[in-house]
């Protein structure tokens, strides 16, 4: 997923605001909804401080929660609202719940 943004970023700057981990204060993708949304650290100061960024796919509106992704998790699986753009997993009857994690490198 980093070279995809990578490859965004350099065609459309204006759309990809941040840098690509491992470039400092980069996107480091972690996981994505059943929807395609791609969820991320955005890798600024501590990293158990990083906190959580979205990639919309239906947008390009980066957005940086600034939840850490241990309370991301947390108001988002009980229901609270974390952002329009991720599926309401209580209401998926196909993966309810469903987060894919990727393997952090």
């Amino acid at each position: 997923m980093g070279d995809q943004y990578r490859s965004f970023r350099s065609q459309r700057p204006e759309d990809h605001p941040f840098a690509a981990w491992p470039e400092p204060g980069g996107f480091l993708s972690w996981g994505n909804s059943v929807n395609g949304d791609h969820l991320r650290w955005l890798t600024q100061g501590e990293p158990d401080r990083w906190p959580v960024a979205l990639w919309p796919r239906h947008s390009d509106d980066h957005r940086v929660v600034g939840d850490t992704v241990t309370d991301f998790l947390l108001s988002w699986f009980s229901g609270d609202p974390v952002g329009e753009e991720l599926p309401d997993h209580r209401r998926s009857a196909s993966a309810p719940g469903c987060v894919h994690v990727a393997a952090a490198a």
